[in-house]
């Protein structure tokens, strides 16, 4: 239980001047699709699909927020339904909404996919069925109603995984193995150990699209400030191949710190929509799996001030910060977090790091217990979260390496203010 008051002693106490911080830009490429609607309703009229007429189409959507996506989605529906098709969306998050139905309903809902948004009904149902194995046995599933359908459309954001390093990370594959396969399908491909995940992932995608109705893959790739590069439809006979190109094409477009290092990075907030492990191992380099993880830049100490709102308590991921505060542990939905590190087998990302009082004390404590002579030698940086890497604030003591960098563009004077209750503002 934790304490009303956290108590504790500190040599030379907390009291020290805060780093004054600077508001900059760093700069990444911004391709960016100009007419989402049109461009999804190109991209699948492309394939030339055959009659329709009458068949219900099976449409995913995961837990993850990507942007433009009810209007891909909104998008997908109109053109489906224009061939004839029934289309209906299901839910494909493997265990996520606390492994139910209603709650995975309610994360779409809460994502903006709803019948009235998409024109689509939502049907969520954790019901599978058994569609293939691999060898050595491991059976691989689908959700029942997604099964029954006359096709699927899966669909989804491809990007690096934060965990499994393949031809195949984050994307359609994953969609239908862990997503469709739901809290049963995303155990048993867990269960696999992550140091076969990247081996397994293609091999049980392609048992997938044998057995399974796939009508086409819809994937979208998105540039560093969080928008939509490229929404492309692809056939089943070539989506493996061609996801793994465009898996090339988002790591290229990925946000990164472009700082050489970082002493102390505050995020104001985790979770499950930001990235499944609440802040995005390829930005951190903190892995909350077994597997070991090159870190992009070294950073000393984490803390973390918040769980967003959409993620209703789900900190997985927390077990990645060094710091966090009463506020955040009192939001986590314990059972939602064991639930989703369970199915994943990452127990570390549950794991609760130092908890203080409020948002002041967790970042000078960070300041405090860095190893540098001069605590003003401390490289403090802030961000929202890591989906928002483009405008962040870093510590004056960064300046001398920003200017005249091509990289940054210097934005202003900031500074880390809080009130009363010792909340970052």
């Amino acid at each position: 239980m934790i304490p009303d008051q956290i108590r504790f002693s500190i040599q030379g106490g907390l009291g020290f001047p805060l780093p004054k911080m600077i508001k900059v830009r760093q700069k990444f490429p911004a391709d960016e699709v100009a007419d989402i609607a049109a461009t999804t309703r190109d991209t699948i009229e492309a394939l030339k699909l055959s009659n329709l007429s009458g068949k219900r189409i099976a449409i995913t959507a995961g837990s993850r927020k990507i942007a433009n996506l009810e209007k891909i989605l909104r998008a997908t529906v109109c053109c489906l339904k224009e061939h004839g098709a029934v289309p209906f969306i299901v839910p494909a998050m493997g265990s996520h909404g606390q492994a139910t139905a209603e709650g995975q309903h309610r994360l779409l809902a809460d994502l903006g996919i709803t019948e009235e948004r998409v024109g689509a009904p939502i049907i969520s149902s954790m019901d599978v069925v058994k569609i293939g194995e691999l060898e050595g046995g491991y059976p691989i599933y689908c959700d029942r109603v997604a099964a029954q359908a006359d096709g699927i459309v899966v669909c989804g954001r491809i990007k690096p995984h934060t965990s499994i390093k393949g031809i195949v990370e984050s994307g359609l594959c994953k969609m239908m193995v862990v997503g469709l396969g739901k809290h049963t399908g995303a155990a048993c491909f867990h269960r696999q150990g992550y140091h076969r995940l990247a081996e397994i992932l293609p091999k049980s995608a392609e048992v997938f699209l044998k057995n399974t109705n796939i009508l086409f893959g819809l994937g979208i790739v998105e540039n560093a400030f969080d928008r939509t590069m490229r929404v492309e439809a692809i056939a089943p006979e070539r989506l493996i191949e061609r996801e793994a190109e465009l898996l090339e094409e988002a790591k290229r477009n990925m946000p990164r710190f472009l700082l050489d290092e970082i002493d102390v990075l505050i995020i104001q907030r985790i979770g499950k929509d930001i990235s499944g492990a609440g802040m995005d191992p390829n930005i951190t380099g903190r892995t909350v799996t077994p597997l070991p993880m090159k870190a992009p830049i070294p950073i000393k100490c984490i803390v973390v001030l918040d769980i967003i709102e959409s993620s209703h308590g789900n900190a997985t991921g927390i077990g990645g910060a060094d710091i966090t505060t009463k506020r955040v542990v009192e939001k986590i939905d314990f059972n939602a977090m064991y639930t989703n590190v369970m199915t994943s087998g990452a127990l570390v990302a549950a794991r609760l790091p130092v908890i203080l009082n409020n948002d002041e004390e967790a970042v000078r404590v960070a300041i405090k217990c860095t190893p540098r002579e001069r605590i003003e030698d401390v490289k403090v940086v802030r961000i929202l979260d890591t989906l928002h890497m483009t405008e962040i604030e870093v510590s004056e003591n960064y300046l001398p390496a920003l200017c005249g960098n091509d990289s940054f563009e210097i934005l202003g004077e900031s500074a880390l203010r809080f009130d009363e209750r010792g909340s970052l503002i």
